[in-house]
């Protein structure tokens, strides 16, 4: 058994005396004798241990008595550093290895270490001296790593960005206004939104440069300057004469959205449209600040806004229509035609609508109640209040392009309601069919010409080449024309499940029985009543399910 007496020990170094022993001795008794020793954190030196062992055994097989001479197995080791620049040059991370019985890393060693890597920008100085407390608890063996410098990103300026100054149309909330004596009026629901000449609309806040970042090696990131994007032209709109970055009403009329900026348009204002006054064909916004009565019809290129009711007429508008009380005709039997028009472009908002037909190129919005009407929207129709505490669809047909909701759907008294969603899907069928048919004959072409370039290719003829490149020309062009038809279904296809998927009829609180529903080319009738649900197509089948709390 080796015993200490073999080692001769220094501050910095451990040997071992090459001498005999009684019987072979293996590497690891030397690594075990060292670490018997206290207070040893000298690093081993493996590849001298296994000599040392190895020349051990060689003097106690041959018997020799003399101690040749003594090796170094283990070793004083100053602590190091090593550095790993990433994420393309925007942090250095240190490594400290810690000392074998050696010195540890001062904080001047570090500094220097990171200014000979070239590490330049971005360096966490403030961190070094607790960095390095740390590392200094390590023992022989650990490392340490920290971050020693952190790049700037360059930050990109922003565009010129638009602040509407305006309230609009399509933001006013239809509320009855208190009057004086602490009543409300339920024919005053809120005055409808005017600017004057000159009112300020859009303020531009101007593009910012952006700010230059960089790299710990002290690369400069250019920052790209935000884009100075002009005013929208709209109607009835112009640029301030005293500030380029304010634009301003150039006329009297209606604040409107329009594709991301404001418009003005001119209004007609008119009390009531009654029989003394005759019906009204005018191209700018109408306002009737009263009612709209039987028989009479209003139709506007604009806007057309109404601050009472429509009673059993028409209403036509190129763009939305506002009823700030109800929309209503005369109850009819089954083959009678309803006596309330109201149709839009745009969408088309009121309190109420009973008895009347309704069509809009946008949405439908009742505050309260859709009772007995024939709805038609090309996007949603939403029955509803802004507490979600009102709103009843009860009677009739309602057909949109993807979304109905409400908080109560149908009702116990036995009258029929028709809900239909159709994204228009027949019009995408019909020309998926069509690209079909054409795939139909252009694939027995394809194959005739690939039979040819066949048989071609067994031709022994001076033409043979001329035919074949030909012949290949024409198979691409199918074969382009094949694919490119089959990219545009697939694309169809895909259009159809997204507008499959996004259909949804919702009753917020109650969806009685007997209301039939119609969604794409599948129909469904309640047979119970439910609670707060939501019927979705799923895997192409009417489903009803609760509604899930977000």
């Amino acid at each position: 058994m080796l015993s200490q007496d073999t080692l001769e020990i220094s501050a910095d170094k451990i040997s071992i005396a090459i001498t005999p022993q009684e019987n072979e001795i293996k590497a690891i008794e030397i690594c075990q004798l060292l670490r018997r020793l206290k207070n040893n954190d000298l690093m081993e030196l493996d590849e001298n241990i296994t000599k040392a062992a190895d020349m051990i055994n060689k003097l106690t097989r041959d018997h020799t008595a003399d101690v040749v001479s003594d090796i170094v197995i283990a070793q004083a080791k100053d602590a190091s550093l090593s550095v790993e620049i990433v994420n393309e040059d925007m942090k250095a991370v240190i490594t400290v290895n810690a000392p074998w019985g050696g010195n540890t890393v001062r904080l001047k060693d570090l500094e220097h270490f990171i200014k000979l890597q070239g590490i330049k920008a971005g360096v966490l100085s403030d961190t070094f001296s607790t960095h390095l407390k740390a590392a200094e608890k390590l023992k022989p063996g650990q490392t340490y790593q920290f971050d020693a410098a952190i790049g700037q990103p360059a930050i990109n300026g922003n565009n010129s960005q638009f602040k509407i100054l305006v309230s609009t149309m399509e933001e006013r909330e239809l509320k009855p206004q208190q009057r004086a004596n602490g009543k409300v009026d339920m024919h005053d629901l809120g005055k409808v939104a005017t600017v004057a000449v000159n009112s300020p609309l859009i303020e531009r806040i101007p593009a910012t440069l952006g700010t230059e970042g960089f790299t710990v090696l002290g690369k400069v990131l250019p920052a790209i300057a935000g884009e100075s994007i002009d005013f929208p032209t709209t109607d009835g709109t112009q640029i301030s004469k005293d500030n380029d970055n304010l634009l301003v009403s150039a006329l009297e009329g209606i604040p409107r959205l329009h594709q991301g900026s404001i418009a003005i348009n001119d209004v007609l204002k008119v009390k009531n449209v009654d029989i003394g006054f005759g019906n009204i064909n005018y191209k700018g916004n109408v306002i009737v600040q009263g009612d709209v009565c039987e028989g009479m019809t209003v139709e506007s290129q604009g806007d057309i806004t109404v601050g009472g009711c429509v009673n059993s007429a028409t209403l036509i508008a190129g763009g939305n229509i506002v009823v700030e009380q109800g929309i209503f005709g005369k109850k009819r039997r089954e083959d009678e035609s309803l006596t309330c028009h109201v149709q839009a472009q745009g969408s088309i908002n009121a309190q109420y609508m009973q008895y009347a037909k309704v069509t809009a190129g946008v949405n439908v919005h009742a505050q309260t109640q859709l009772l007995h009407c024939v709805v038609i929207a090309d996007d949603s129709v939403i029955v509803a209040n802004k507490g979600l505490n009102k709103g009843t669809i009860f009677g009739g047909s309602v057909e949109a392009k993807n979304k109905v909701s409400c908080i109560e759907l149908g009702g116990n008294a036995g009258s029929k309601t028709v809900i239909s969603l159709n994204a228009k899907l027949d019009t995408i069928r019909e020309e998926i069919d069509a690209h079909q048919s054409t795939l139909n004959k252009e694939f027995p072409v394809l194959q005739q010409l690939i039979a040819a370039h066949d048989k071609v290719k067994t031709l022994d003829s001076a033409q043979q080449k001329q035919l074949l490149s030909k012949l290949k020309r024409n198979i691409d062009k199918k074969v382009a024309i094949i694919v490119d038809i089959k990219k545009k279904m697939a694309i169809a296809n895909e259009h159809i499940q997204a507008e499959q998927d996004a259909m949804s009829i919702v009753a917020k609180h109650t969806l009685y029985d007997g209301v039939k529903i119609k969604m794409d080319k599948q129909d469904s009738q309640t047979l119970q009543q439910y609670k707060a649900i939501k019927i979705t197509l799923v895997s192409g089948a009417i489903t009803i399910a609760p509604i899930q709390e977000d």
